[in-house]
């Protein structure tokens, strides 16, 4: 079972942990309840801030950009529902287009839409997906996860790409 630990430098170091709120005419989303819950903890000595976000094509780029601004912090990771996934899919790439599959909680469905004008066509983690991948358990029971190559048909790929592109030295998605 592999494991992993961050290597902190500084007592302002802060990992920033995401969910989008309820879309798609749910009336939640676990992973702004998971964001919410570690908002103030601690894990492997690292202060956490849980926040959410919107599920609003048009609104993430402002959210994220204050967020980090605000901040700023060294590791930055977002959590996402995929409808009826039974693991972990812990995203490799940010794939610069949205094109969802259902419309945001705006009304909008983006289609073929790059996220950064100007940017790379793709935006990788700069996390040790792998050792997350194979790192063992979640709470008290076994969790299966995997590493994910997912097309753009969700806000979470718009989130990686937005924050890979403001290139903070310090943060790691």
């Amino acid at each position: 079972m592999a494991e992993f630990s961050w290597d902190i430098r500084s007592p302002l170091d802060r990992a920033l942990v995401t969910g989008f709120v309820p879309y798609g005419g749910r009336g939640r989303n676990p992973a702004a309840e998971i964001a919410t819950a570690l908002d103030g903890r601690t894990i492997l000595g690292m202060p956490v801030i849980g926040r959410t976000l919107p599920v609003s094509y048009s609104e993430i780029r402002r959210s994220v950009e204050e967020l980090l601004d605000e901040l700023r912090p060294r590791i930055v990771i977002s959590l996402g529902l995929w409808p009826g996934a039974t693991t972990i899919r812990v995203e490799r790439v940010g794939v610069n287009v949205a094109d969802f599959e259902i419309p945001d909680n705006t009304g909008r469905l983006a289609n073929d839409e790059l996220i950064v004008g100007n940017g790379s066509a793709a935006m990788f983690a700069t996390l040790p997906i792998r050792k997350i991948e194979q790192s063992g358990h979640h709470s008290s029971r076994r969790c299966p996860r995997r590493a994910e190559h997912r097309d753009p048909l969700e806000p979470c790929p718009a989130a990686l790409v937005r924050v890979r592109r403001r290139r903070w030295r310090r943060t790691s998605v």
